[in-house]
């Protein structure tokens, strides 16, 4: 089993290390990194504003897009800190201008897309929906991406943790759902981005149990769980073999839960 934490997460996965073994008894364990998705962006109408006079000038989709292919172009970001990738992913995409596709959490840890490997690992993925330095992303005006403003709809208002704990949640869903590599999921809210490494929201933090693959579904009562035990089970079933945990916070506007 592989563990990596925050900007490590990265390293493991944009470098797609574990798919040169595709045979090898092995799982993954994500804490603290991962990607609001395309769609999930794109259904929130997520925009941003770059000249900070109130208005939407592009959405977030279009322009994250942009921003990841000038970060792998000569003079960039990555090129800088001597960065790579799958060659198999970038070959296809690089021409395309869709470096993302080799870049973003969400998009990477699905099959095969476009005729790319994919990594097919048994993943787990632990998230804290008040990620206080993921979330900066959405919630720092102007942020750390270089955009002056991201916010709600062309002629909305600017994003805030609220907000991001929605994409966020979307997106876990969305990846326990539809991305057969990701079959366990826990996002508590505590505010605390590092989960393996400490004990309090590793052990100690409950998260509810909530069943909501389909909108209105109730949570299920009676069984919250800690990282740890959540991770536990997960394993037990067969070194990361398909597991209905998915347990998230289900009441947004709450207090932090178990924290």
């Amino acid at each position: 089993m592989i563990l990596a934490t925050s900007a490590a997460d990265a390293a493991d996965i944009t470098n797609w290390f574990l798919s040169k073994f595709p045979g090898a008894d092995t799982s993954l364990v994500l804490d603290a990194n991962y990607d609001v998705s395309d769609t999930v962006l794109t259904s929130n109408n997520v925009w941003i504003d770059d000249d900070n006079d109130g208005v939407g000038d592009d959405n977030y989709y279009s322009a994250r897009i942009g921003l990841t292919n000038a970060e792998w172009a000569p003079g960039g970001y990555f090129e800088a800190i001597d960065a790579f990738t799958d060659t198999t992913c970038r070959d296809v995409y690089e021409p395309l201008d869709r470096m993302d596709r080799c870049s973003q959490f969400s998009t990477m840890l699905r099959f095969n897309i476009g005729g790319v490997p994919v990594i097919e690992t048994p993943t787990f993925v632990r998230f804290d929906l008040s990620d206080p330095v993921v979330s900066d992303q959405y919630t720092a005006h102007p942020n750390t991406e270089g955009f002056s403003l991201l916010m709600g709809g062309q002629f909305g208002t600017p994003t805030t943790l609220a907000d991001f704990r929605v994409l966020m949640r979307a997106t876990l869903l969305e990846s326990y759902v539809d991305h057969d590599s990701v079959s366990g999921v826990i996002a508590p809210r505590c505010g605390q981005h590092v989960g393996l490494e400490q004990w309090r929201p590793f052990g100690l933090s409950h998260t509810p149990d909530s069943d909501e693959t389909l909108a209105g579904m109730p949570p299920v009562f009676g069984t919250d769980t800690t990282v740890h035990d959540a991770l536990w089970d997960w394993l037990n079933v067969g070194g990361g073999g398909r597991l209905d945990i998915r347990r998230l916070d289900r009441d947004l506007g709450a207090a932090l839960s178990g924290c």
